[in-house]
């Protein structure tokens, strides 16, 4: 049995007490360890949802100002607590499948640096029981009409480019005269966004701020091989930014994509399905 508490906020005295009988009014059996002791915990927080599953646990999310939310389990029989390991990433709880094993949804933004990754799948494991909980992240592939914003910099030239049999790659380098921005801090590919063109089945992709190396100023390609998911590709500046167009050769539903942050260059590599991916069991 689950249960669920929404919108509690800044643990006072009156919600301590209200909360205090969880264990009858939200479905958990009589606990060892009081809710209201659990809460007296978040007295400097604000709880944003109260979770109680299998009778015995409780999943606390929890936050402070201008910070990310945070995910406490807490058993009632022995009183025990574990922080699940999903920062610095900035989630929302998709499913709790046991005690050891929780999913979370992730935007793929951070609070350590500027990147932005595709959305994705967090998956916080337990391998052994009294062991603490891992990080496993898993690509997540959304709707090819769910337009995204990844990346942040916008001092790269678009290097290379290919064409692999379920999606499309780009490599980017620093812009002449832009090395330094390039390579500040920790490099990134440029700030992108997609949007889905139905009525042409075609998605185009725009790099902010990107040139295009010398030889791809004319780019534009066809392709033969029917197990590709893209017909044709072509690449266009417009003002400072470069957009890719992509023609599918079917109906594509899905797509993905993954970002390699390396010392002298950037990579996006966007991966499409004309079938639902399975869900994580």
């Amino acid at each position: 049995m689950m249960a669920k508490l929404r919108g509690v906020l800044f643990i006072g005295t009156a919600i301590l007490s209200g909360l205090a009988a969880v264990g009858t009014s939200a479905g958990l059996s009589p606990q060892k360890t009081p809710m209201g002791e659990i809460l007296k915990k978040y007295r400097d927080r604000r709880v944003a949802d109260v979770v109680g599953f299998r009778d015995r646990y409780v999943l606390i999310e929890s936050t402070v100002p201008s910070l990310l939310h945070r995910f406490d389990l807490h058993d009632l029989e022995t009183g025990e607590m574990d922080s699940l390991p999903t920062m610095p990433y900035n989630v929302r709880l998709h499913r709790i499948v046991d005690e050891n094993r929780i999913i979370f949804h992730a935007d793929g933004s951070n609070t350590e640096t500027p990147h932005k990754d595709f959305p994705f799948i967090l998956e916080c494991v337990r391998p052994k029981v009294n062991l603490p909980f891992q990080e496993k992240r898993i690509s997540r592939y959304l709707p090819v009409s769910h337009g995204v914003v990844i990346g942040s910099k916008n001092d790269a030239a678009l290097i290379d480019i290919w064409i692999a049999e379920d999606g499309v790659g780009i490599l980017f380098g620093p812009a002449e005269g832009r090395e330094l921005w390039f390579y500040a801090g920790t490099t990134d590919i440029p700030r992108t966004k997609t949007e889905y063109l139905e009525e042409k089945n075609q998605l185009v992709i725009t790099f902010e701020g990107t040139r295009l190396f010398g030889n791809l100023m004319d780019y534009s390609e066809k392709t033969e091989d029917e197990r590709l998911a893209v017909d044709r590709l072509w690449l266009q500046t417009k003002d400072n930014d470069t957009l890719l167009f992509l023609d599918f050769r079917k109906a594509v539903v899905f797509y993905s994509a993954k970002i390699g942050r390396y010392i002298n260059t950037t990579s996006v590599t966007f991966v499409f399905s004309d079938e639902a991916p399975e869900e994580v069991p």
